[in-house]
């Protein structure tokens, strides 16, 4: 059973082998569990979850992982709208200099941002702060192009 569970919240349950490996089997989300294809991918079939002895006695060895939903499921926008203005960052950087060293730097730099942004997506601070700087620089463009 899930000790303080939280409806707000999404639960991964993976199954684990005799060989250690874990395998995940279902998401918990709002009082619905779902099945997942081998990619980890929700499929349509879901069902009542009951956080109790009845529905936890059907599965043997299992693990249970909390995901922290910070912004109530509009994560994969904030992501989507920061990764965006990033790469656009990143060719205006690129573009603005003259030198190859310099353009490489910029982009060996975007690449390395992106990749911990992309690893650590799922923690609730990098989340507020790609929310944060999205929202800077959405209003910074919007001010500066209302100028005559």
């Amino acid at each position: 059973m899930i000790q303080n569970y939280d409806s707000n919240r999404v639960y991964e349950i993976y199954e684990i082998q005799q060989t250690g490996k874990k395998y995940k089997i279902g998401e918990i989300e709002n009082h619905v569990f779902y099945d997942v294809n081998n990619r980890g991918k929700r499929l349509e079939h879901k069902y009542h979850f009951n956080n109790d002895h009845l529905f936890w006695n059907q599965f043997k060895n299992i693990s249970i992982k909390k995901i922290s939903r910070p912004l109530g499921g509009f994560e994969p926008i904030v992501w989507g709208v920061y990764w965006t203005l990033s790469i656009l960052v990143t060719i205006i950087c690129v573009v603005s200099q003259s030198g190859i060293e310099n353009q490489l730097f910029w982009v060996i730099t975007s690449t390395i941002h992106l990749g911990i942004t992309i690893k650590f997506r799922y923690n609730t601070i990098v989340v507020y702060w790609m929310a944060a700087i999205s929202i800077i620089i959405l209003i910074y463009l919007w001010s500066s192009g209302s100028k005559k």
